[in-house]
């Protein structure tokens, strides 16, 4: 059995729904209602069945963690709202800074990241708190992520306070965190039973299953994914071409392969790089985040293109992620 993870096998709902509770409240109710606009169609009607008693519990524990978030102290940032910018900006940040310096395949980012993000997006405020002030004591001393700590010091410093001001509030927050993370998990695998039987039933017209997901909200919360199998010497492979807001979106190449696979971009009319064009070599078994400017994209070379340099296979995964 292969090591290799196939993206078509991991729920690609799941990230985007914990990532973010208001993001994934829009992405849950878009297809409740997509749903519920084809119940004309018998097979529609058996998975709005099946969708609704997850979407009706979100609604509810998504109604519960409203509550409690307004009702937080207008000019301080409450503990509903730290946690929830803990968990869909900051440690995505900082995991981005840790990556920056350690590939993810090193022990040095595993001891930093054993349990990647979940930690720190789901759970109790306690349990958050305990996962942020153990990256910050495994951190510890490394120079190169002196300014990192001191930007995780400064907010726990911050959320410590809010409990403070709101410790009897804390139980209730916690209640409702943990059971909106649990039916948030429970609707992100409905909604994979509901993509995999439409594509059962469209399987002839995959791409009439789009009209049942926020496709937009998905797309902007998620990064655009590509991957490449590269079996060919010094073949030119082009992946994709892309507009991209550069002070918004990086690049992640995940590489696994023996050998240096180089990225270019070019206007896509060569396909080769040419005087001036900046390459970059992916090294074996890696892993390495990039911004456009790094990897000398411009609005005219926004064609991105890979080359093996060697003879053996290299899998390389492409995400154009959120900064």
């Amino acid at each position: 059995m292969s090591d290799y993870v196939w993206n078509r096998s991991v729920n690609f709902f799941l990230f985007p729904i914990q990532q973010s509770y208001v993001g994934g409240k829009k992405i849950i109710d878009y297809t409740e209602e997509a749903l519920l606009a084809g119940i004309a169609d018998p097979a529609i009607l058996t998975l709005h069945t099946f969708f609704h008693t997850l979407w009706a519990q979100h609604d509810l524990d998504y109604a519960a963690w409203t509550v409690l978030k307004s009702a937080n102290p207008g000019k301080t940032l409450g503990v509903t709202q730290l946690i929830d910018q803990l968990s869909s900006t900051n440690i995505r940040k900082w995991d981005k800074k840790i990556q920056d310096v350690y590939d993810v395949d090193t022990t040095e980012y595993k001891t930093l990241m054993p349990k990647h993000r979940t930690p720190f997006q789901t759970g109790t405020v306690a349990s958050r708190v305990l996962a942020i002030n153990t990256l910050i004591a495994t951190i510890g001393n490394d120079a190169s992520l002196a300014t990192l700590k001191a930007t995780i010091v400064t907010f726990v410093t911050l959320l410590n306070t809010a409990t403070g001001k709101q410790s009897g509030q804390l139980k209730n927050i916690d209640t409702a965190i943990v059971a909106l993370d649990a039916s948030s998990l429970a609707a992100a695998q409905g909604m994979f039973f509901v993509y995999a039987s439409l594509l059962a039933k469209f399987y002839l017209t995959p791409t009439s299953i789009d009209v049942y997901f926020d496709i937009a909200e998905l797309h902007s919360v998620l990064q655009m994914m590509f991957n490449a199998t590269l079996k060919i010497l010094n073949k030119e492979r082009a992946i994709c071409r892309r507009k991209m807001d550069t002070t918004k979106y990086s690049v992640k190449f995940t590489h696994a392969g023996t050998g240096i696979v180089n990225v270019y971009y070019t206007n896509g009319i060569a396909k080769k790089p040419g005087v001036g064009t900046i390459v970059t070599a992916l090294q074996p078994d890696s892993s390495a985040t990039y911004t456009f400017d790094e990897l000398g994209y411009t609005d005219i070379n926004s064609f991105l293109y890979l080359v093996n340099t060697t003879s053996s296979k290299a899998e390389v995964k492409i995400e154009i992620v959120l900064s």
